[in-house]
């Protein structure tokens, strides 16, 4: 192909990217709200998800030179039942959306432990923070976690979704019976915190 071609072509590509994308997070939300989806308990490292998605955004990283870090907690609660299926695709959307709004700077990832629950469970909270754009107070006060809300005011209009990423994962966080927050300032980056119980494992 010619450049010419080439360019329509990668553009046709781009174009269908999105669009898988798009459909997948609708379908994945019309699973989620009736209830077809299913939180599966099986043991695994939380250590080995964290470097999964690392490995996943690393040549974004490298093309972008916004670096990646891990500050994981390693009190005694890396091997643990739950679903580490979800706890990979929760991770993925947080950090695909703090790519897509940092031009500059870093992204950390951070585990901690939160405190022991009931039922012998742990809680385990997870972050992932930016030195992006931030969110302006004003579009704080609305429910970024509802489908289909993206920050107003030009903010997000610039890059590509519909919105569906935070809901997906609030509803995901929700049913692994945890909890999710956004906190965030206009220039100061952005910090995505969810807590999750999980069941420590025995090797």
């Amino acid at each position: 192909l010619d450049n010419y071609q080439k360019e329509y072509t990668q553009l046709a590509i781009h174009s269908s990217e999105r669009l898988t994308r798009l459909l997948t997070d609708i379908l994945d939300l019309s699973r989620i709200e009736e209830g077809k989806v299913k939180i599966i308990t099986e043991p695994f490292f939380i250590d080995d998800v964290l470097k999964q998605v690392v490995e996943l955004f690393d040549p974004i990283s490298k093309k972008t030179g916004i670096s990646m870090q891990v500050d994981a907690a390693h009190e005694v609660y890396n091997y643990v039942l739950g679903d580490e299926i979800r706890l990979h695709q929760i991770l993925t959307n947080l950090i695909g959306n703090s790519f897509k709004f940092t031009k500059s700077g870093s992204i950390t990832i951070k585990t901690e432990v939160t405190a022991e629950t009931e039922f012998g469970n742990v809680g385990i909270k997870f972050s992932v923070a930016d030195t992006g754009e931030g969110i302006p107070e004003s579009v704080i006060e609305e429910d970024l976690f509802d489908p289909f809300i993206q920050a107003s005011n030009g903010f997000t209009r610039n890059q590509q979704g519909a919105g569906l990423g935070l809901a997906i994962c609030k509803k995901l966080v929700v049913l692994m019976g945890g909890e999710i927050s956004l906190s965030s300032r206009q220039n100061a980056g952005t910090v995505v915190s969810f807590t999750v119980p999980f069941t420590p494992a025995e090797q």
